[in-house]
C-alpha cells in the first residue's frame, strides 16, 4: 500500500505526509500550507489486501519535479530492466529517462546508488549461478556417460571464463555423419 501511495505521489507530482502508517490503515495528507487533502487506505474484510477508501485527487497546486518520494528502491524498480540489459548505461541517461517517462528530476547521487544496487544485484545473481555450474557438470556426467564438460576459470580470482559442453550423442552423430560421406 505504501508503494501505491508513493507511485501516486510521483505520478501526480505531490509530496505526501504520513499521518497514520500501521498494519491496519494508512492515512496521508498533501504537504502544503494551503491544502489539507486526505487519502485513507485500510485492510479489506479478508485482512490480506488493502483498499484505498478515501481519495480526493483534485488539487490546483504546482507539480513538484524534484519529488522527495523518489527513493533508490522506487527508481530501481523502474529502470531495472534497462540496467540489466545494458549494465554500462550512464546515470545521466537514467535521469533523462525518468524525467521523460515520469516527469521527475532525480538527484545524481540517487541515480548512482540505484545503478550500483542493480549492478551488485546482477553480479550476485551471476555468482550464485556460477556456484551451481560444477554441480550441473557432475549431474550431466552421471546422467549422460561420455559427455565432455570443461569449465575454464581465471585462476587468481576464480572468475568464470567459458564452458565447453559436448554430449556423447552429438559425438556419435557427428562420427556417423562423417563416415557416411
Amino acid at each position: 500500500m505504501r508503494d501505491i501511495f508513493r507511485e501516486y505521489a510521483i505520478r501526480e507530482g505531490v509530496t505526501l505526509g504520513r499521518i497514520k502508517n500501521d498494519l491496519l490503515r494508512q492515512t496521508y495528507i498533501y504537504k502544503s500550507d494551503r491544502y489539507t487533502l486526505r487519502a485513507y487506505g485500510g485492510r479489506t474484510f479478508d485482512k490480506k489486501t488493502f483498499m484505498i477508501k478515501t481519495l480526493d485527487d483534485k488539487h490546483d497546486f504546482h507539480r513538484l519535479y524534484n519529488n522527495g518520494e523518489t527513493n533508490v528502491k522506487c527508481i530501481a524498480s523502474r529502470v531495472e530492466s534497462l540496467v540489466k540489459s545494458n549494465p554500462i548505461v550512464s546515470a545521466k541517461l537514467l535521469g533523462d529517462l525518468l524525467l521523460e517517462m515520469y516527469n521527475v528530476v532525480v538527484d545524481m547521487n540517487k541515480l548512482y546508488n540505484t545503478k550500483h544496487r542493480l549492478i551488485s544485484q546482477l553480479m550476485s545473481d551471476h555468482n550464485s549461478s556460477f556456484r551451481y555450474l560444477r554441480q550441473y557438470a557432475y549431474t550431466l556426467n552421471q546422467t549422460n556417460p561420455g559427455t565432455v564438460i570443461q569449465i575454464n576459470i581465471h585462476k587468481p580470482l576464480s572468475i568464470f571464463h567459458r564452458l565447453f559442453l559436448s554430449f556423447q550423442a552429438e559425438k556419435q552423430g557427428l562420427w556417423t555423419f562423417y563416415r557416411s560421406r
